[in-house]
């Protein structure tokens, strides 16, 4: 898919190529450089491909860290990462992501969306690497669209009436977010609907999802293991080779995400930016089985 534009600042032709990595998602975005002034047409083109493979990627890019900031607040307002270790001292919506020989637990390990158990999960979620390995530490994504498309008529049918609890204390492991100090327990719709696509998606993870509550804890059990595993598939799947100065940018609503922390003890470092979510939509609000349990936060002692 090419695009030429000319932009108002730069009477030049702008090449701007975007190259699908595999049928269910994934795009690698090249000719672009982010740190220069963009048209309205080309950041037009950056959204409709973000919204059409649901994962992008840039290369050799160099963005201080204001302008990374800059360039993900087109995209809406940015919240600090609750779960990030570390904050840029300058920057505090910038999240800093480093696992060395000192790690015990690497951050984004795990097939997950996320911060899934706020009762606004982000949006869009920002990853720029600048330190890597010599070898390892790609990333991979599946496509939740495609997970619920691909399920049977009976399936969508039992689905489509669930709901699904999400904790912010499972991911990790008892320990409590450094930048929040506040449990997260949230109930939300296990199918929803895409704002912008119309399209549906699954809505549970491996990380944070803990129970359906509207089936016995043997049934929720026994779903959510098949949900998790049929999301995890590799033909829904895109995974990307990190190079040096590349970025990534995903939409939680309809992605899961897992990093490979195979490298170890080698350094892998960069920044990240999270922008501020909105409540999940149900894909068949007439058709849930809400709880009379609602939605809580409760702060840890």
């Amino acid at each position: 898919m090419l695009f030429f534009i000319a932009t108002e600042k730069q009477p030049r032709a702008t090449m701007l190529k975007i190259l699908p990595l595999t049928p269910a998602l994934g795009a690698e975005i090249t000719g672009m450089d982010l740190s220069r002034p963009m048209s309205t047409d080309e950041f037009r083109s950056i959204s409709n491909a973000m919204l059409e493979h649901q994962v992008i990627f840039f290369r050799n890019q160099t963005l201080s860290n204001e302008a990374f900031v800059a360039w993900g607040e087109r995209f809406g307002p940015l919240m600090k990462h609750p779960a990030a270790s570390k904050q840029h001292p300058d920057l505090d919506k910038l999240a800093v992501v480093r696992a060395d020989e000192t790690t015990r637990n690497a951050f984004g390990e795990g097939w997950h969306s996320d911060q899934s158990a706020l009762p606004e999960p982000p949006t869009i979620s920002m990853l720029y690497l600048n330190t890597l390995p010599d070898v390892g530490g790609d990333t991979l994504w599946s496509s939740t669209y495609r997970a619920y498309e691909t399920l049977s008529a009976p399936m969508k049918q039992l689905v489509n009436t669930l709901s699904v609890f999400h904790n912010n204390l499972k991911p990790n492991r008892g320990y409590v977010f450094t930048g929040s100090g506040r449990v997260m327990h949230f109930e939300q719709p296990l199918v929803i609907r895409h704002p912008d696509t119309q399209r549906c998606a699954l809505f549970a993870n491996r990380l944070a999802t803990t129970h359906i509550p509207q089936l016995t804890w043997a049934e929720s059990e026994a779903l959510l293991a098949f949900l998790y595993a049929h999301i995890e598939q590799p033909r829904f799947q895109c995974r990307f080779r990190w190079t040096k100065n590349a970025l990534a940018m995903w939409d939680n609503r309809c992605t899961q995400h897992t990093a490979v922390w195979d490298y170890f003890p080698q350094v892998r470092e960069g920044v990240r930016l999270t922008v501020q979510g909105q409540p999940l939509i149900a894909a068949f609000p007439d058709q849930v089985q809400w709880t009379k349990e609602r939605p809580v936060a409760a702060r840890l002692e």
